[in-house]
């Protein structure tokens, strides 16, 4: 008796993983996290101010606020909410006390 249900199934399911090539112009995290929110925000053609965002305040903080916008439900404009949750601030003397 001979079982090679297994390892074939095992061996096909890692071709299938191995072809897979990676998204053109996709190079990192950041431009991942990039493609997401503006394919989910339904602005495809903003790609570039979203990643030029992350870049600016971290990956970190762009996750924290991508999953916080997503898990509102009633947000009309979640790319202006984006824009405006990121905005970078400078430390001022009264922040600093």
């Amino acid at each position: 008796m001979r079982i090679s249900s297994g390892p074939t199934k095992i061996f096909k399911e890692l071709f299938k993983i191995k072809e897979k090539r990676p998204e053109r112009g996709i190079h990192g995290p950041m431009h991942a996290l990039a493609k997401e929110i503006s394919e989910t925000f339904g602005e495809p053609k903003k790609f570039a101010m979203y990643l030029g965002i992350i870049k600016n305040i971290g990956l970190r903080k762009a996750y924290r606020i991508f999953s916080k916008i997503k898990q509102s439900k009633n947000i009309k404009t979640p790319g202006k909410l984006f824009v405006y949750e990121s905005e970078y601030r400078k430390k001022t003397k009264r922040d600093i006390k």
